[in-house]
């Protein structure tokens, strides 16, 4: 069981996980076009404490300047 104190910070998501949103042909597309434009994805950025080194590090296309 949870204690009390963990139950008040949790925060409902705003989000839903579908499993095999894809189709097997669709991702691959979509896998090969990312590789394709690689070189056009930035660093994404945070307003969290950026000098923590264990943070995760991800990057991003912006979508509508490449299409």
């Amino acid at each position: 069981m949870l204690s009390e104190k963990y139950n008040q910070s949790l925060v409902k998501s705003k989000s839903v996980k579908i499993d095999n949103f894809l189709s097997l042909a669709e991702n691959k597309k979509i896998i090969e076009s990312v590789i394709k434009l690689e070189a056009y994805f930035q660093k994404s950025t945070t307003s969290l404490d950026l000098n923590n080194s264990d943070f995760r590090k991800s990057k991003v296309l912006y979508f509508s300047t490449y299409f």
